[in-house]
């Protein structure tokens, strides 16, 4: 077949090939605390082994158009991971699966990098169901495998454990049953380029449809708040930053609302002087600029130590720290203790 990894990128993650020099940032990742807890083996790997997995899902690309792919943070460039497909011969089933690093457990990153792997491996592979593996008592690993819709079917021997198996369908993925539907497509034969959200199993609203990301991937489309909280409220007239950051807030949790509004407030910090100058670092914060938004949005969501740890509290607190002309401004953006909303703003 003679496939190279192709690098996808998600709205917090980019999933790249691996190579030769990634080994001993994978050593380090596999050497961390209970990181192998729930694995066969549980024992570090040596470098050899590292080499040989890398060179495997090089191959393994090559022979079957799908495989692993390295895990890595845009901003730092840092490996932090593994995630993808593999086809195991024995069974004949091709598998998700994914491995992180502790150092950033508890961000939803494994979800969001499972659901690019398995939108790929239905969009442009041949397996009409996609498995996945963990063990009994591995229960953070279960909930990743149902956020992206798939079904506990039995407990049958893998690699000599009894393993819990899940699956999913591409007709599955593609319907109602995960909220996400991550890549639909819209029927040529309507009008409408969008296609509709029927909402899920756990999901009454039925949100709307789902777009295309102008930098790859699909995502929910921005409704009428998130457009005006990453879009005027900041002095943005960029689209595609309003769809990044509106998929930063869904896939974090996020109100869009709040965080629109949180990040109007470090700029107006920052024009009027009131932001110290430790808390933004190096980021150059200036309305309209659609690099620095997503950018804060995503620290925002991570709450990566500084501005965006800070902001993650809410304007109330973060005001509290910054002085009492800061407090001032702060209420401007709020009504009680909750950020104003974009729908009838008191202004």
């Amino acid at each position: 077949m003679n496939v190279t990894a192709p690098t996808l990128r998600t709205s917090r993650l980019l999933l790249r090939p691996w190579i030769a020099e990634d080994a001993d940032r994978l050593i380090a990742i596999l050497q961390e605390p209970d990181i192998l807890r729930y694995f066969p083996r549980t024992d570090p790997w040596p470098r050899e082994k590292a080499d040989r997995y890398i060179a495997h899902h090089l191959s393994h690309w090559q022979e079957h158009g799908y495989g692993h792919w390295a895990v890595v943070t845009p901003a730092d460039g840092q490996v932090v991971g593994w995630n993808g497909l593999e086809f195991l011969p024995e069974a004949k089933e091709t598998e998700m699966a994914y491995l992180l690093s502790r150092e950033v457990w508890g961000r939803g990153y494994a979800t969001e990098a499972a659901r690019a792997a398995l939108h790929f491996g239905f969009t442009n592979c041949g397996p009409d169901k996609i498995i996945g593996l963990t063990h009994p008592e591995n229960i953070a690993s279960q909930r990743v495998l149902e956020k992206c819709g798939m079904a506990l079917v039995d407990q049958p021997v893998y690699f000599g454990i009894e393993l819990r198996r899940y699956w999913v369908e591409r007709e599955e993925f593609f319907s109602s049953k995960s909220c996400t539907h991550k890549g639909r497509k819209a029927d040529p034969s309507t009008s409408s380029p969008v296609p509709a959200c029927p909402g899920g199993q756990a999901c009454p609203v039925a949100c709307g449809g789902i777009v295309e990301q102008p930098d790859g991937g699909t995502s929910h489309k921005s409704e009428y708040e998130a457009l005006a909280a990453f879009g005027p409220l900041l002095m943005n007239s960029d689209l595609a930053t309003v769809m990044r950051c509106n998929h930063v807030c869904n896939m974090a949790g996020l109100d869009s609302i709040s965080t629109g509004v949180a990040v109007s407030f470090a700029l107006e910090c920052t024009e009027k002087g009131w932001l110290p100058p430790e808390l933004a670092a190096e980021l150059p914060l200036e309305w309209g600029s659609g690099e620095v938004i997503v950018e804060l949005t995503q620290r925002i969501a991570a709450r990566r130590p500084g501005l965006g740890d800070c902001l993650a509290d809410g304007l109330q607190r973060v005001a509290k720290r910054l002085g009492l002309e800061v407090q001032q401004a702060a209420r401007r953006r709020r009504v009680s203790s909750t950020e104003v909303g974009v729908w009838n703003p008191p202004w």
